[in-house]
């Protein structure tokens, strides 16, 4: 089953208010995408960030600091024993290999280089 955090629904609305700022057209059309496909898709499937996710977000800052929102992501992930894909590994590696967190699968789904994308977090073993 393929989840998402609601931090990533946060960093697609924030992408798209800086397209809007450049491209008004651009946005509107990433909008009508957004609201016709990726919010009823995962309308039922968007994980919060309550207690748990922000106590074991917490500990992914030591001993290193990381980004509040990649780390808020990954906990959400490793709280719901889900596995992270993403093709930001640059950012989430770090947090895979902490010993703080116990491994977070965090595979890169697209090698290539794309123009936009979005965080998906998969159960693991599914």
């Amino acid at each position: 089953m393929q989840c998402t955090c609601a931090i990533t629904l946060r960093e697609l609305d924030l992408g798209l208010l800086l397209v809007e700022r450049r491209d008004p057209a651009q946005a509107a059309r990433l909008r009508t995408w957004m609201a016709g496909h990726v919010l009823p898709e995962l309308s039922d499937r968007t994980l919060p960030v309550d207690k748990p996710v922000a106590r074991r977000s917490a500990r992914l800052h030591v001993p290193e600091p990381r980004p509040e929102r990649d780390a808020f992501i990954a906990a959400c992930a490793l709280t719901h024993g889900m596995t992270m894909v993403t093709r930001n590994v640059a950012d989430f590696s770090p947090m895979a290999s902490a010993s703080s967190i116990h491994g977070l699968p965090c595979p890169d789904p697209t090698p290539a280089p794309l123009k936009a994308g979005a965080r998906v977090i998969t159960k693991m073993n599914q």
